[in-house]
Parts: C-alpha cells; structure tokens; sequence
C-alpha cells in the first residue's frame, strides 16, 4: 500500500515526530510512504532514505491558500497514492476541501491532533461539515472521538494512540536510582504554563534545597520564564537545557516529570516519561485525555489545570513518599506494551484498509 501523509511542515512537534515514526515503520514492513508539506522541504525527525519527502515550501498565511490546494492536488494527482492521511486542523480542512470541490477522490483519512473544544463555534461547524467528506477519522483519545460520534455521523472515528518510540525513552523500564531533580519538557509557549512548574518549584526550594528544576524545550516565553524564576529567587537551580534529543532516555533518573499543560492533544512526552519509569505530576489538561493514562497513586498525579498550589502539594506527596518502585516499573513494561509501534502502526493500516473500501 501506498501511504501518503499530508501535514504543514516536519518541524520538532508530536504529530511530525508521529509522522515520522510511522512513516519509517511502514516501509519497513514493505509499504510506500509519502510526507507532502506545505512549509519547508526538509524534516526535522529523521526520515528513512525510503520515505519520500515533498515540500512546497511556502510561507504561511491566507495569501498561500490557493497555491498550496494547488500543490496539494498536483502532488496526490502525480504520486497517485492508495490513501492520504491528513495530519494536523489546517491540513484536514484543505484536503477535505480538495475531496468536495476540486475533484481529488484519493481515500482520505484525517487525523484530529489536538482539542476540537477549544475551537470557537464557527471553526467547529466547519470542520464538523467538511470532516463529513472524509472516508476515515482517527483521534487520539475516546474522549475527542466521543465529541465527534454525534458530529460527524458519515465517518466513524477510530482512536489510536501515539506509539512509544523506543528509541525515545529509557533502555529498561527498571527505575535507576533517581537524581535530585523535577523535568519539564514543551515548548515555551502559553499553552504549556511552565510558569506553574517554576512557582511550584519555587514553593519547594526551601524544604528541599538540593532540588532542581530542568526544563527541555525552547520558544518565545524562554526570557519571560527566566525573569520569573529570577523574581521567585530560583534561578540558579532552575536549568534551561533546551531541545534535547531522546530526552526521556537522557533524563530517565528524574525525580519526577512535571506536566504543566492547559491542553494538548495527546502528549509524547508524558507517555514517554511513563514508559520510563518515571513518576508523572500532571495537570488535568484539556480535554481530560491523562486521565486515561495515568493511575493516579501508581505511576502519578493528576491536578486541576492552573493550579499552582495543586501541582505543589501533589509534587510533595511524591518527594516525601516516593510512589513504588515495583509498581513504577510494572506500570512502564504495560504502557511499553499498550503503545507499542508495532501494534500502532497496525491500526493505521486498517483505518486505511478500511477508507480504500469505503471510497471505492
């Protein structure tokens, strides 16, 4: 079967790297894969030399949308795909919107990466209209693909979750003894309120002074993150390392993982830190998909968003009463197995299998 994946660019960010991971397992197995984006020509995540990677390269905005539903329809109609998966809201509505009105009748799959409620009511009337068109649907939690059983009635939604990239997370899922530090890892941006790990962190200092703060990422909030760190006194022990690569097997002996998040679609990072062994505190991010993931006192805790002093207390359970190490590894060899790469990849093929005979 030939696969092609249809997204904005392959910049660092879960639903590339998800592209990636996939896309390098499926011509493993013997399959074609195709990336086609709009932004670039090059992927951050490695690509196998196999995948065949297409980038139109353009800049982002309103002015490029005709260009782009130009390339996307020049490049389905010249590679003659089995299937296109969509990836990502703007990508969706593009190739839905090249499937109704401009004639491409490749089957279609789109992938709903990130929280449908946090849409206003128009955006969310538009794509509940043209998501219709679709032969197949995948979200990544029940809970978005509860949101659209009543929504999208023509296309059933199917939920896969992201695979665990072994190559990604710790070697073993034997927890080594922990060093003596909380890990953030996002991009510094609104959505991921690493504010609320700084000022948690800040409220523990002074009880565990030997404690620090590393937070993985980069983006526009890094200065601002770093002043408030300097105004709650922190911010010689709050480290900012940047990207890191594979940076749950870099950073498998962490005292905790902190999720800060207001919303996500379905985090890696989080999956990741649990199938290493790491004991989570997280938020109960919108649209409450960790809940569905963490066993709240097993491998973790989960907090109201945006709270501060929630996410301190919750922080200090575990420092003082560490969660079971026989528990911790049990839980990480059953998110291994739940999130296996092998048995994700398969559920893409049927979704797929099952758009080609529903378009033809």
């Amino acid at each position: 079967m030939k696969i092609a994946f249809f997204t904005t660019g392959m910049t660092r960010g879960g639903a590339e790297r998800v592209i990636a991971t996939v896309a390098n397992r499926l011509v493993e197995m013997g399959h074609d894969a195709l990336v086609i984006m709009l932004k670039g020509k090059e992927s951050e995540y490695w690509l196998d030399d196999r995948v065949k990677l297409v980038g139109a390269n353009l800049e982002a905005g309103a002015k490029n949308a005709l260009a782009a539903l130009k390339f996307y329809k020049r490049t389905v109609g010249s590679e003659n795909p089995d299937v296109v998966i969509a990836f990502t809201l703007k990508p969706n509505l593009m190739a839905c919107a090249a499937k109704r009105w401009f004639g491409v009748r490749v089957p279609l799959v789109v992938s709903e990466r990130s929280n449908p409620f946090k849409r206003n009511l128009r955006l969310q009337l538009v794509c509940n209209n043209l998501f219709s068109v679709a032969d197949g649907m995948v979200c990544q939690s029940k809970t978005v693909s509860c949101y659209y059983e009543g929504r999208v009635r023509s296309v059933s939604a199917t939920v896969i979750p992201n695979p665990v990239d072994v190559t990604c997370i710790a070697e073993s899922p034997v927890v080594r003894e922990r060093g003596r530090y909380l890990l953030s890892v996002g991009r510094l941006c609104e959505q991921k309120r690493q504010d609320l790990a700084i000022r948690a962190f800040a409220a523990l200092k002074s009880a565990y002074p030997d404690l620090r703060l590393e937070i993985c990422g980069v983006g526009d909030l890094e200065n601002e993150l770093r002043d408030l760190a300097a105004r709650l006194d922190v911010s010689e022990s709050v480290l900012f390392c940047g990207n890191v690569n594979n940076v749950m097997r870099e950073k498998a002996d962490a005292t905790a993982y902190i999720m800060t998040s207001d919303f996500e679609g379905f985090p890696n990072a989080l999956i990741e830190a649990l199938a290493s062994g790491i004991p989570v505190v997280s938020t109960d991010f919108s649209p409450g998909v960790v809940r569905e993931i963490v066993q709240e006192g097993v491998n973790g805790f989960v907090v109201p968003a945006g709270d501060a002093t929630a996410l301190t207390d919750a922080t200090k359970r575990l420092l003082d009463a560490p969660l079971s190490v026989e528990e911790l590894e049990k839980s990480a060899r059953a998110v291994r197995k739940r999130f296996d790469l092998g048995a994700v990849v398969g559920q893409w093929l049927e979704v797929c299998e099952r758009a080609t005979e529903k378009n033809g």
